[in-house]
């Protein structure tokens, strides 16, 4: 664009040379074409002077042709030659002047075409330049809108960056609570099983002695399976206490978990505040000027109507296009205002919905 520019000045700079040497040429032709013109009536004029004074020498010599001798004929005829030759070199004169003066026309004609050409290119020309210059605008503007809206997508990716990354993290904290708890499912199962196993054992030994051993040893086997019995209930409640101490653990770390979930949440509604807040800010100054704008536009209804009335005009009710327009900035600002309070809200319910998914 630039350069289809620069080449539209470097060619209207020609075209403006150009139509100056024509100007200058033109000039040039019209002073001759005077000098011209006067040189062919002074011309013209001496040839009549010539002629009329020619036609009266001829009257007075025929008068006095009777009163002369043969001899002063004879020098009269020569004069008359003599005269004739004199009227014949200006009428060669005014003919050379004639020709000389329609080429000087034809050239002036010529470069009056010349001159209105180059008019006609310079129009063209500057025509050229403006649409260039509309378009570089246009091309400008454009940039300008897409320079705005790469920095909005800039902001947006920002913030999806940010919430992926936090979705990241609940989910490796999730991940790794989901493999603690496993691990003592399987701890737990293991020992009840391990429990289980040793009390059946201990029932088959205390069946086997009361069958087998007098009522002395059947007392120590009994007083053994007792004993054994209570260290089983002891180990227990002890592995009862600790997973009751892992769930607290638990609870504990998914209470964390959700204080940084709803910190991280509280950045992002803080940041969407900020920027509701300059849009709302930049949305009442445009209701403002919309106001100033309504208030001039009454100004000059007003002084349209007093005009009418001084003239004697008759008046026709116009109002109900000022109440829309004030009706529709009434009606704007608190959709405004409003607005980032709903995208707020819709953004807490997205971020609440994706923390349950994951979990």
């Amino acid at each position: 664009m630039e350069e289809e520019r620069d080449e539209a000045i470097k060619k209207l700079s020609e075209f403006h040379q150009v139509s100056q040497m024509v100007l200058e040429e033109v000039s040039t032709i019209q002073e001759n074409l005077e000098i011209e013109r006067t040189c062919r009536a002074s011309a013209e004029a001496l040839a009549s002077k010539l002629s009329y004074q020619n036609r009266s020498l001829k009257r007075k010599s025929m008068m006095l042709l009777s009163h002369l001798s043969p001899e002063t004929l004879t020098d009269i005829n020569l004069e008359e030659e003599e005269d004739g030759e004199d009227l014949h070199a200006a009428r060669e004169v005014c003919l050379s002047s004639q020709s000389t003066i329609s080429e000087l026309r034809e050239k002036l004609e010529s470069t009056l075409m010349e001159k209105n050409q180059a008019i006609t290119n310079l129009v063209a020309v500057q025509d050229q330049l403006k649409t260039t210059r509309d378009e570089l605008l246009k091309e400008k503007h454009c940039n300008s809108l897409l320079i705005a809206e790469t920095l909005q997508q800039k902001k947006l990716l920002g913030k999806y960056n940010r919430v992926s990354q936090f979705a990241v993290e609940e989910y490796e904290t999730l991940q790794d609570t989901l493999d603690l708890e496993r691990d003592l499912r399987m701890e737990a199962e293991n020992f009840a099983r391990a429990m289980l196993v040793e009390q059946k054992k201990l029932k088959r030994q205390s069946l086997i002695l009361m069958s087998s051993s007098s009522s002395q040893a059947l007392q120590e086997a009994l007083s053994q399976v007792a004993r054994l019995t209570q260290d089983l209930e002891t180990q227990t409640l002890e592995h009862q206490d600790q997973i009751k101490q892992m769930e607290d653990r638990l609870r504990s770390c998914d209470a964390q978990r959700e204080v940084m979930a709803l910190r991280r949440k509280l950045e992002l509604v803080e940041e969407e505040k900020r920027e509701y807040s300059d849009r709302c800010s930049k949305a009442e100054a445009e209701a403002k000027d919309m106001r100033f704008t309504d208030m001039d536009i009454k100004h000059q209804a007003v002084e349209e109507m007093m005009q009418r009335i001084k003239k004697g005009i008759q008046l026709r009710p116009v109002g109900q296009s000022s109440k829309g327009a004030r009706r529709q900035v009434s009606n704007l600002l608190p959709c405004l205002k409003c607005e980032g309070c709903h995208h707020l809200q819709y953004r807490l319910d997205v971020s609440d919905g994706g923390s349950d998914d994951a979990k």
